[in-house]
């Protein structure tokens, strides 16, 4: 099968599955790179809008343009490529930094 479709087949089944009101971020190594506490205000804006906060990772050949241009912020982790098995747990690690700088706890020892 060829790159291309494999890429739209999967945006395509990513896309139907996020909610529509959702605050979609997709990682994305041409994306933003933002600080901890600049991440952490991402996740306060979803919060107090009441939105769902949605993060999409690509596969191993990335995710569409469709998909990526209807994302609300296209986020970099870093310039630095990863494997997207890899970079679960380094989001998931920044969600929860986020979470501790929005309730006051110390984040950075």
């Amino acid at each position: 099968m060829p790159r291309e479709k494999i890429v739209a087949d999967e945006s395509m089944r990513v896309a139907r599955m996020i909610p529509r009101d959702a605050f979609v971020v997709v990682l994305d190594e041409k994306g933003k790179e933002l600080s901890s506490i600049e991440f952490s205000g991402i996740l306060e804006r979803a919060k107090d809008m009441g939105q769902t906060l949605v993060f999409v990772i690509g596969g191993a050949f990335g995710l569409s343009s469709n998909l990526k241009g209807s994302a609300n912020l296209l986020l970099s982790m870093s310039k630095m490529t990863f494997t997207h098995q890899m970079i679960r747990p380094f989001l998931l690690e920044q969600i929860y930094r986020g979470f501790c700088i929005l309730s006051g706890k110390e984040y950075h020892y």
